[in-house]
C-alpha cells in the first residue's frame, strides 16, 4: 500500500503568528512568534455570547514578545481572539482555572495547552 497527499493531526490546529500563549482567570496573554513588532489595536477577545473585549487603538506586540490583557472574566468555556477587520485568529476551550493556574502552551508559544500551576503572565511559559 502506498500513501500520496496530505494528512491532518486532528486536535492540532495550527498556531498563528500572534495568537493566545497564556490565559488566567481574568486574563489573557497574546504571545509575537514573528520577528517584527506589529499593532493589535482594534482586535478582540471575546469568552462564548458575552460582549468582545477591544483592544485599545495604538496598542502594539513586539517582535518574540507578549502582550497581556487585564480585567477580563474567563471561568471556562471558548474564548475567541478576531484581528482588527474581525477575522478569527484563534479560538481556545478554556477549562475553568482555579487560583494560581493558569492554561499555557507548552513548549513557550508552539506547543499545546495544559494547565499549569505557576502561571508566568506576560514571560515565556515554562513548565
Amino acid at each position: 500500500m502506498r500513501w500520496v497527499g496530505l494528512f491532518v493531526l486532528v486536535g492540532c490546529a495550527p498556531v498563528p503568528p500572534i495568537g493566545l500563549n497564556e490565559i488566567g482567570p481574568t486574563w489573557a496573554e497574546l504571545g509575537n512568534r514573528t520577528d517584527a513588532g506589529d499593532s493589535i489595536g482594534g482586535w478582540t477577545v471575546q469568552l462564548e455570547l458575552r460582549t468582545p473585549w477591544t483592544v485599545p487603538e495604538g496598542t502594539d506586540i513586539a517582535a518574540g514578545g507578549y502582550r497581556v490583557i487585564e480585567g477580563l472574566e474567563i471561568p471556562g468555556g471558548v474564548l475567541k481572539v478576531r484581528d482588527a477587520s474581525g477575522e478569527l485568529v484563534e479560538e481556545v476551550d478554556v477549562p475553568a482555572l482555579g487560583d494560581g493556574k493558569s492554561y499555557a502552551r507548552l513548549p513557550d508559544g508552539t506547543g499545546g495547552w495544559k494547565v499549569v500551576d505557576t502561571p508566568t503572565r506576560g514571560d515565556p511559559n515554562g513548565g
